[in-house]
């Protein structure tokens, strides 16, 4: 039942990877049991012990902006906190709300030490709450007006955190859009057929500027026609020296290609490649 539930819902995905040589359990395979830099999947004892550590010691840092030293006390006490909340539990057979805040935390810390490269410290807003509640749910018992004081503090930390962060290229739409109107411009004045790709993150097929080319009026080539096109815009925020020595395969047949510089905008460059 559990093997179909699984296979049902992700047919498709099943069928690509039988017909098109295990293509998702190449990747699978690299990332729990191929080694190496590209490995996700790191269990090991020693993981269990400094990467709960390390990573509730980014959380203070990043998200409240505690000290390094006062960073490492309040994890080493969250987690004895943790640990007196399960043996609470343990001897009371009985499910609060702190048992619940513990046991979620506990799951997570558990993921990130079988993944210790795949989180970081905004993964576990959802749980921040909890940790808050945890800290001071102590303190609640002698005096209730002490929540007061506490939602204080919660909302001064959360004004100086950064969750305002300046987003990412991927999460950037109003850059997305800006570089993809850069190359739109160019195309509509070469009027020939094109492809794109994108090196500001693992996404070199540039779904999202393929949008915004469209938007602006101008469509390039599917993604799976590169080979038959003669033009190809890139979008870097690397040297171009740099850009055309990665291995995707949407540069392979540009790569020795001739190279314009079209624009830029914040630390995204915009090339053409003709061939």
């Amino acid at each position: 039942i559990f093997l179909a539930s699984f296979i049902l819902p992700n047919l498709s995905f099943v069928l690509f990877d039988i017909t098109h040589e295990h293509f998702f359990l190449h990747i699978l395979q690299k990332s729990f049991i191929n080694g190496g830099r590209q490995q996700l999947f790191q269990p090991s004892i020693s993981s269990f012990f400094t990467v709960p550590l390390q990573y509730l010691t980014s959380v203070f840092q990043e998200v409240f902006k505690a000290p390094q030293f006062i960073a490492v006390c309040l994890s080493v006490i969250f987690i004895l906190i943790l640990f007196r909340t399960l043996v609470v539990f343990y001897r009371k057979k009985e499910i609060t709300l702190q048992t619940l805040f513990a046991i979620s935390w506990i799951v997570f810390i558990l993921q990130i030490s079988f993944f210790p490269a795949s989180f970081d410290a905004y993964h576990s807003s959802s749980l921040w709450i909890g940790m808050i509640y945890l800290f001071v749910e102590p303190l609640l018992k002698r005096n209730p007006l002490f929540m007061l004081a506490v939602g204080v503090v919660f909302l001064f930390l959360l004004s100086n955190n950064d969750i305002n962060r300046k987003p990412t290229w991927s999460e950037n739409m109003p850059l997305v859009r800006t570089v993809s109107f850069i190359a739109a411009e160019d195309s509509k004045v070469l009027r020939e057929p094109f492809n794109v790709a994108s090196f500001t993150d693992s996404d070199t097929r540039a779904t999202r500027y393929r949008y915004f080319l469209d938007v602006a009026g101008v469509v390039p080539m599917d993604i799976f026609n590169y080979q038959n096109v003669k033009h190809l815009y890139i979008f870097t925020p690397h040297t171009f020296e740099e850009t055309v020595q990665n291995p995707a395969w949407e540069l392979d047949a540009f790569r020795s290609g001739k190279t314009t510089f079209l624009g830029k905008s914040d630390d995204v460059s915009v090339y053409r490649i003709d061939r």
